[in-house]
């Protein structure tokens, strides 16, 4: 998410990283190995951290951190504190002389460290340049560079190529789920189309079907349908960078969250929404996430108000991620006026499965910041429903939100929630039932129990032990 933030991307990989840390003489035990030198055997020990162990990767990140605690407080600190995934390097500026300036001071730090950055890359062509005059065959010079999976720095744009399955494989659920893995997106940019293969799997899950079973026809048809649509998202192409202004200017972005529900997915979307220098606003896709419903059945509004638990979580972790500040403007949206109602009421009020998550909700977000959109101007129906790959190129609404998200203003936010019978049903006492025993001997004390459903328990356990101790036993 922060990679996307700036004009000009940055991006370099530290020089065999692990290889840059001793080991302490004292642990170099656990790292030896056999050396074969003509008849003889020697036995040799790693004094650098080798790239296999599990520990590298932290040890890593422990040691760039040692080594930055030393410096003052800066951006390229930060950038280099912040923005490391294990030896990759991900920054970028919105300026060409920013961004100079950020590149030679983080070679300057690492390299006192020991640490050689290399395999600069940038969408800015001044960028590259620079890194071919200064490290010449150094530099990688591709078509297509990969960060952390999924960029393409020469069309400036985020693309999906993922593996392609023969069409004359034998459809089981193991090749499903094996499918669904090779897919790569971290950010949900494509999860209308993934989510209806995950539906798929579910439903063979809920057929009991065996890993190697083969499934059947129309289950087949369907998955090869789908097969079909991961080779088209090839043609799929998403702007990398969210906006053209300037990112240090915050004061200017807002964040809407738009969640959504249906009987087999349920899930959130969030835009950034930037006010342009022309006094015009810019809106892009920032995150998403879908899951897929439970099992065992569940009320619509309840899967509702679970879309609105993912969404607070979500806005927060891209508040968070994006270092956007404490009062920076969101607003929530749903198409649930159920959902909206239990959201804005107190938590309570309300019975504990619809209780405890709406305290959730209130614990991230402000209630006031929620409100109610019409399910046709809903993103994140595209979420739950499922599209298909061309649908889902050809879908502004996944990818802009809704048209009226650029003109919207908070004086015109004015979701008033009334009252509704559905939401009610969800109230404490809603269901209690009262009982009246007139003219009939006690055997139990039924006031020891505060529930009336307690009490019905207890007396069944004193039947089944009665005719239980009763049986006689057959000899």
């Amino acid at each position: 998410m922060r990679f996307r933030r700036y004009k000009i991307a940055l991006s370099a990989d530290i020089e065999k990283a692990f290889l840059q840390i001793l080991v302490k003489p004292e642990d170099r035990d656990a790292h030896r190995f056999l050396w074969k030198v003509g008849d003889k055997i020697r036995v040799m020990r790693i004094v650098r951290v080798p790239f296999g162990n599990k520990a590298s990767p932290f040890l890593l990140n422990a040691t760039i951190r040692h080594h930055l605690s030393k410096y003052p407080e800066s951006n390229t600190k930060q950038e280099l504190s912040d923005n490391m995934y294990v030896d990759d390097w991900l920054s970028g500026g919105d300026t060409t002389e920013e961004v100079l300036s950020l590149k030679s001071e983080a070679m300057k730090i690492m390299s006192e460290a020991g640490m050689n950055l290399c395999k600069w890359s940038s969408n800015s062509s001044d960028i590259a340049e620079n890194c071919e005059r200064q490290f010449k065959d150094k530099t990688i010079e591709v078509e297509s560079v990969k960060v952390l999976g999924m960029h393409n720095p020469r069309e400036d744009s985020i693309t999906f190529d993922s593996e392609v399955v023969a069409s004359d494989l034998i459809v089981t659920k193991r090749l499903v789920l094996s499918c669904i893995a090779r897919i790569f997106d971290p950010l949900g940019l494509i999860s209308p189309f993934i989510i209806t293969v995950k539906i798929l799997f579910q439903d063979l899950w809920k057929l009991g079907v065996s890993w190697d079973e083969e499934v059947s026809d129309a289950m087949c048809h369907a998955f090869r349908s789908w097969l079909k649509g991961v080779t088209e998202l090839k043609k799929l192409s998403i702007p990398m960078c969210y906006v053209a202004v300037s990112w240090g200017d915050k004061q200017r972005v807002e964040l809407h969250c738009f969640c959504d529900s249906s009987m087999q997915a349920y899930g959130a979307v969030i835009y950034l929404r930037v006010l342009e220098s022309d006094s015009s606003m810019s809106v892009s896709l920032v995150l998403s996430k879908a899951r897929l419903c439970p099992l065992k059945p569940v009320t619509l509004p309840r899967l509702e108000l679970l879309g609105a638990v993912v969404g607070s979580k979500l806005l927060r972790s891209v508040i968070n991620s994006l270092y956007l500040p404490d009062n920076v403007k969101y607003f929530c949206w749903t198409d649930s006026l159920v959902t909206l109602q239990w959201i804005r009421s107190d938590p309570t009020r309300w019975k504990p499965f619809v209780c405890n998550r709406v305290a959730q909700i209130q614990e991230v977000t402000e209630p006031v910041a929620w409100n109610h959109c019409r399910g046709k101007e809903n993103p994140a129906d595209c979420l739950t429903r499922g599209l298909t790959a061309k649908e889902l190129m050809a879908n502004p609404l996944w990818y802009r939100g809704p048209p009226w998200l650029k003109e919207f203003t908070a004086d015109t936010n004015v979701s008033e929630c009334s009252p509704n019978e559905e939401a009610l049903v969800e109230e404490k006492g809603a269901s209690e039932v009262n009982t009246c025993l007139v003219g009939v001997e006690s055997v139990l004390d039924s006031k020891r129990w505060g529930e009336y459903t307690k009490a019905v328990r207890v007396m069944a356990w004193v039947l089944r032990f009665m005719n239980n101790a009763t049986k006689r036993k057959v000899s």
